[in-house]
């Protein structure tokens, strides 16, 4: 696992790549950092971040197109699949190294609060809070783009279904607020989200048969509940919905709330698609 860590790490700073996605980050953070508290003398370093937070959906996709996606397409995942390191190590390691230029970001950004503190008052428990909520944000986007890149060889279809799937969980929110809170508009999202869980499942499986008796199995299940007890649906699309937004969970952490439960779920974020990531390689290499 180290020696792919410091390889990875020293190809972003080789390349334009790292020191792209930390410009972006350094541009938009320091514009909201000048307007909100240069200017306007806001106190609060959570503004800053709350305002920057949408800048993941350019900067990831550029940072983690090329992790996996390039070595599917130069065929040096080959030598992947036949080292006596395990995937899960290798997967870490490149994971650990796309942390850490996030790291770096995040490090500088560890100065900021420390700045305002020259002009005034300021709160650096809610300032570190939201900087850590930043931190999970990013870590949390950074394993989705890292699993999208894993399933391609082309790093620019990567970095668009990065930024499709990141724009999506950003827009969420606006969704909700069209959606009915009827049963039957739960129930209908919900039997799509099956049939795209499933589709996930046989395209990382390649398992046709099990895939089709786990979607009949779910969607009869699904509508014998609907059938019993329709109430159960009410709103539960809302909630749902709210549960695969990644940017709403930042909020409380924005504000200065160190909130186990949203630690917690950028954990759990990370975790599961680190190990989807796993089973995408795991699956090629019997392929």
């Amino acid at each position: 696992m180290k020696a792919v860590y410091k390889r990875e790490l020293k190809s972003y700073f080789t390349s334009v790549t790292g020191f792209l996605f930390l410009a972006f980050l350094m541009v938009v953070v320091g514009i909201y950092f000048t307007t909100y508290h240069l200017y306007y003398g806001y106190p609060y370093f959570s503004y800053t971040l709350s305002s920057s937070a949408f800048i993941y959906l350019l900067a990831v996709p550029v940072l983690t197109m090329r992790v996996l996606a390039e070595e599917r397409h130069q065929r040096t995942d080959q030598l992947l699949f036949t080292s006596p390191k395990s995937l899960t190590s290798i997967v870490m390691g490149k994971y650990g190294a796309l942390l850490s230029v996030l790291l770096i970001a995040v490090g500088i950004f560890c100065g900021y609060p420390l700045i305002l503190t020259q002009f005034g008052e300021v709160n650096l428990a809610m300032a570190y809070t939201a900087i850590l909520g930043f931190f999970l944000l990013g870590a949390a986007c950074i394993s989705v783009g890292m699993f999208l890149s894993s399933l391609t060889e082309s790093q620019v279809i990567a970095a668009i279904l990065t930024f499709l799937t990141l724009f999506f969980s950003y827009m969420l929110s606006t969704l909700e607020s069209f959606l009915s809170p009827s049963a039957l508009t739960s129930f209908l999202g919900l039997a799509g989200i099956l049939f795209l869980l499933f589709l996930l499942y046989f395209f990382l499986a390649k398992n046709l048969v099990i895939a089709l008796l786990g979607l009949i199995v779910s969607e009869f299940l699904l509508c014998l509940l609907y059938a019993v007890k329709s109430t159960l649906f009410e709103g539960l699309l809302a909630k749902l919905l709210s549960a695969l937004n990644l940017f709403v969970h930042f909020g409380n952490l924005a504000n200065g709330i160190l909130d186990g439960a949203e630690i917690l779920y950028f954990l759990s974020v990370i975790l599961f698609f680190v190990f989807l990531t796993i089973r995408s390689l795991d699956q090629r290499r019997f392929s």
